[in-house]
Formats: C-alpha cells, sequence, structure tokens
C-alpha cells in the first residue's frame, strides 16, 4: 500500500513546526541568558568601581587626619568631613549592590563577601582610635600606631571584595562564551538539517521509483 501523500506531508510540517518552535525557544533562552551574563558584568564593574572609590577615600582621609593627629590639631572637621564621605560612598556600594533578577548567580558572591555591618564596626573603631589619639597628650606615637592598625582593618575588610571580583567578572563571560558556542552549534545542526533534509527526501522517492 502507498503511503498517503497528504499524511505524510501533515507530517513532515508538523515536524518542521516543532523543530522551528524549539529553535525558537532554544534562541530566546540564549539571548537572555547571554543578556544577564553580560549585565551581570557591567554590574560587577560597577560595584568593583564603587569598593575602590571607598577604599581611596578611606586612605587618603587617613593619611590627612594623621597629619593633623601628629600636628596636635583639632579633628572635628577631619572627622567630620570623614564620616559624611564615607556614607556618600557607601550609598554607592550599596546602590551598585542592587541587582536586577537574573545576575544573582554571578554577583552573590561579591555580596556575601562585602560585609556591610563590619565596615560599618571597623569604621567606628577607627574614628574613635582616632579622636582618642588626637586627645592623646601623652604617648601619641601609640596611639597613632593603633589609628593606622584600624585604618587598614577598615581598607582590608572594604578590598575583601575586590578579591571575588575577578572570578565573578570570569564566569560571567565564560557562561556568556559558552551559550553562544552552544547556540551556534545547535543553528549550524539545524541548518544542516534543513538544508539536507529535502535531498535525502528527493533520493529515497528516486529510489523507490
Amino acid at each position: 500500500m502507498n503511503p498517503n501523500p497528504w499524511s505524510a506531508g501533515r507530517k513532515e510540517w508538523v515536524g518542521r513546526v516543532t523543530l522551528t518552535l524549539i529553535v525558537a525557544c532554544g534562541a530566546l533562552t540564549t539571548m537572555l541568558s547571554v543578556s544577564n551574563a553580560i549585565t551581570a558584568t557591567d554590574r560587577i564593574d560597577r560595584i568593583e568601581h564603587a569598593v575602590a572609590t571607598l577604599s581611596s577615600f578611606v586612605e587618603n582621609s587617613h593619611a590627612s587626619i594623621r597629619e593633623r593627629i601628629a600636628a596636635g590639631e583639632s579633628l572635628d572637621d577631619s572627622i567630620t568631613a570623614f564620616e559624611a564621605g564615607t556614607e556618600r560612598r557607601l550609598a554607592m556600594v550599596q546602590a551598585a549592590l542592587k541587582q536586577p533578577e537574573g545576575v544573582t548567580r554571578w554577583t552573590d558572591r561579591l555580596i556575601d563577601v562585602l560585609d556591610m555591618r563590619r565596615i560599618a564596626q571597623d569604621r567606628r573603631a577607627y574614628v574613635s582610635a582616632a579622636e582618642a589619639a588626637a586627645a592623646n597628650e601623652g604617648d601619641r606615637t601609640t596611639a597613632l600606631r593603633k589609628s593606622d592598625l584600624l585604618a587598614q582593618k577598615l581598607v582590608l575588610t572594604i578590598e575583601a571584595a575586590r578579591d571575588a571580583v575577578e572570578p565573578s567578572r570570569a564566569a560571567a563571560r565564560s557562561d556568556a562564551t559558552a551559550m553562544v558556542t552552544l547556540a551556534l552549534g545547535v543553528s549550524t545542526l539545524v541548518i544542516a538539517y534543513l538544508v539536507w533534509l529535502p535531498v535525502f527526501d528527493d533520493t529515497d522517492l528516486r529510489l523507490k521509483g
């Protein structure tokens, strides 16, 4: 019995439509994944910049505060400027840490490492040590050394997040590259299928004829 041409054509049409839908869904998923990975890279860059700005500000401010302590000058203005400047830069860090949906898989490590509570504790300890050093009329060298150590501790607490920046950024870029490579591979296979299927169909018809 000869196969029904209409039934065979219908099956072929359904198969092509199904394949088209699968390819379309795969393409959309790939585009979304790559877009999220690129967005994550941009967000990681913002976090790194915000953290670097905060770290640099603390170091520069401490150098200025240290000079005033050594000279026996009042720290009121310097501490006020330090607190205000730190708050502004912490706000930048907090804003950079707010992540859109879909990118947290790459940025969670940075958020976990950047301990805002510990930064606040180290900052209060440093300010107290600096004020105590300024008020110390006796062994100012020891008091200065303590403020130096606490300033270094604060900077290290802030800089801890930067150690996780490159691995997170590399992971996002690697995932984006892998998704693009996968999409290209699947596309090549689909194109080959669509191009060569009619050839095989024609061959089968000739053989049957």
